[in-house]
């Protein structure tokens, strides 16, 4: 285990502090009832099963962005599922990290160039399409199948597109969406309502028709510089953000083309060429089989799991036959099977979503100097909550005669500090 950086042991075992002072860098989590006083090494007493998503909760943020290894020294009827759990945990602690990296800096930086632009109130789209059926776009390699056979009959369903499938497309889509402050992809469909958060790279933003903007779950500070209220957790990509505005509209069923989620023949995607580049997972799907994945989309893959677990209400339909197969309660069809069984008839859509849109309300923003109280409590505090994990775990080492508490206090004072320096230039 010379690459692994905190090793998780399931059960007592003194063998393993000789491999923890080979690297002062090391740490030892134990899940058993014998403590070990050492400052590397933290014990979990798991008694009941209600204890696991806490416990793998507080260990994902623990070993973020860490190598772990997980190894059972005995037969627990509680080591499968919470190895299981962990692993979810992990995919977003990593995520959540990741997105706030940058101190917010991007986005923020984005949303002030995009204030000049005038933006429709999300809320007013609830429910507006009661039960007409989603078509959620991805970019896959299995959307070149069905492209055809989606502009036959595109008025039998919402279409809705974002990010990259859009240049794939033969007709438009009823909605587009852009979510991402750092890529813009192109947009041919300059028309088309496209709803979106004030975060998104400013030249997404540059096109003639309406924008419909919705709430950032990671930085208020962006819903207060444009005044916009409500919450809209739409997890880790622009499908899942899709999935959510399908929700939002009242749409049943919600059926995913192109939403292959992984690597197929090495292509990430069916109209562009675009190898591997970010670093890839293997993941063995409902179906048995191994595939090439990456971080974000098995965060997306989890996701829409659970959000399908949520609302026993709606039937979730996946068409992806290459691509990674979900878990139950999502179903398997094909796109044909799904149009002829639950897309019989012409909607009118396009004059449908185009009344809409007319009817919602502008959102209230307007020019706002940011206040170091509002600084803290909308960005700061936030982003604290995330970055706050990588410096208990120093903290918790470090040998300087201080309390604890007041070492996290020291540590909170530089960070903000820190990012205030970052954003002087925003």
């Amino acid at each position: 285990m010379p690459s692994v950086d905190t090793l998780i042991v399931f059960g007592a075992s003194s063998k393993y502090l000789s491999w923890l002072e080979e690297d002062k860098s090391r740490r030892l989590i134990q899940i058993c009832e014998k403590k070990i006083s050492h400052p590397r090494v933290k014990t979990y007493i798991l008694e009941t099963p209600i204890e696991i998503p806490l416990f793998a909760r507080e260990i994902a943020w623990r070993t973020v962005f860490q190598k772990i290894e997980i190894v059972s020294l005995e037969k627990s009827p509680f080591f499968e599922s919470f190895e299981k759990e962990l692993k979810r945990c992990r995919i977003g602690a990593d995520l959540l990290l990741s997105e706030a990296a940058d101190f917010g800096k991007t986005a923020l930086r984005n949303a002030k160039k995009n204030q000049s632009g005038a933006f429709r109130d999300w809320r007013g789209l609830e429910g507006k399409f009661s039960k007409a059926p989603a078509f959620v776009i991805g970019a896959g390699p299995s959307l070149k199948k069905h492209v055809d056979l989606l502009a036959k009959f595109q008025d039998r369903g919402l279409i809705l597109a974002g990010g990259t499938a859009l240049s794939a497309l033969k007709c438009p889509p009823h909605f587009a969406a852009a979510i991402d402050p750092k890529t813009t992809p192109k947009n041919p469909f300059s028309q088309v309502p496209l709803c979106t958060r004030a975060r998104a790279h400013p030249e997404t933003l540059s096109i003639e028709g309406e924008k419909i903007l919705f709430p950032d779950p990671a930085l208020p500070i962006l819903n207060w510089l444009y005044g916009v209220e409500g919450e809209f957790e739409a997890g880790w990509t622009v499908g899942n953000f899709l999935t959510r505005l399908a929700i939002h509209l009242g749409c049943n069923p919600i059926v995913f083309i192109g939403m292959d989620s992984c690597y197929i023949d090495g292509q990430k995607y069916g109209h562009l060429e675009h190898t591997a580049q970010e670093e890839l997972i293997e993941v063995v799907d409902a179906k048995g089989r191994k595939l090439n994945t990456q971080r974000d989309w098995l965060g997306a893959i989890q996701w829409t799991e659970e959000t399908a677990r949520e609302k026993e209400d709606l039937l979730f339909i996946n068409t992806s036959e290459e691509g990674v197969c979900f878990q139950k309660p999502v179903q398997e069809a094909s796109l044909l099977q799904v149009i002829e069984e639950h897309a019989k008839i012409d909607l009118q859509l396009k004059t449908r979503v185009e009344k809409v849109i007319q009817e919602l309300p502008f959102t209230s923003s307007s020019k706002k100097s940011i206040a170091d109280e509002d600084l803290e409590e909308k960005l700061l505090d936030p982003l604290w909550s995330v970055w706050r994990h990588i410096f208990e775990r120093e903290a918790e080492i470090d040998s300087a005669p201080i309390p604890f508490d007041e070492k996290m206090k020291l540590h909170k004072s530089l960070f903000f500090s820190q990012i205030k320096s970052e954003l002087a230039d925003v």
